[in-house]
């Protein structure tokens, strides 16, 4: 159960910051909208819930698509402003969403305070987070496989905690269990696609190393060693990425 927690922690802290925000904008929402003057209707029925639903899909969509969820891979202070920058414009688009169900423009106060108290919140959540992370040791574990890298390095908010110098399949297997992501550099390009492979099927993200930018524009950048680096998504184990290769190629030669 530990190990599940572990593995699964950035989704279950997703899904409580989500309810939290959610929850936090339906109770001040509820409060804020009951004055039954205009520019402040009534949201009755069971609409309410369907409204608070889409409120925490965006909210989850938004926070996820600009990297508000990478906790423990990205500072307090860096965490703190994505959001900050996040659920306001979340808020805005919810005001408006508002305002077309009501057919109005709804009273902007409601709205204002339920922003102020959820950035509250936010750095409250992310303070305790890390903390928590400080702790129990939660950071971004990651297994170096190959030689060249030492451990401490850090890449895409991982950081190298161990290495394994000669690649081996049963070494690789028991290693995978606690780390949070694998890094390839200096093997065998057929090592490293038995690497790929397994670390897919595990469902551990795998980086590859090189000394040259591996695919143009989609490096995730370079250490000190000038080394540049790439999350391998998968090869070619669906029809549709052959296709999705095509389109990304078009788009980055665009």
């Amino acid at each position: 159960m530990k190990e599940i927690l572990r593995r699964n922690r950035i989704r279950i802290l997703a899904v409580a910051e989500t309810a939290m925000l959610t929850f936090i904008y339906y109770l001040m929402w509820r409060r804020g909208y009951t004055h039954g003057i205009p520019g402040y209707p009534e949201y009755l029925g069971y609409g309410r819930f369907v409204l608070m639903g889409v409120y925490a899909v965006l909210i989850a969509i938004f926070l996820h698509a600009t990297g508000g969820f990478r906790f423990g891979r990205t500072g307090n202070l860096g965490l703190i402003l994505i959001q900050w920058f996040t659920v306001p414009a979340v808020n805005i688009i919810t005001y408006f969403q508002l305002s077309l169900t009501a057919k109005e423009l709804v009273a902007k106060r409601p709205m204002f305070d339920v922003t102020f108290v959820q950035a509250v919140a936010v750095v409250v959540f992310i303070v305790i987070v890390r903390a928590v992370y400080i702790r129990h040791q939660l950071f971004a574990r990651m297994l170096f496989v190959g030689k060249g890298i030492e451990t401490g390095t850090t890449v895409d908010g991982y950081r190298v905690k161990e290495a394994l110098p000669e690649y081996s399949l049963s070494e690789l297997e028991s290693r995978l269990k606690g780390i949070d992501a694998v890094l390839i550099y200096g093997v065998e390009e057929q090592q490293m696609y038995d690497i790929i492979d397994q670390c897919s099927k595990k469902g551990v993200p795998a980086y590859v190393a090189q000394e040259k930018a591996l695919i143009h524009g989609v490096n995730r950048g370079n250490n000190e060693n000038g080394l540049n680096f790439v999350l391998v998504k998968g090869v070619g184990e669906r029809w549709i990425d052959g296709i999705l290769d095509v389109v990304r190629g078009y788009l980055i030669a665009g």
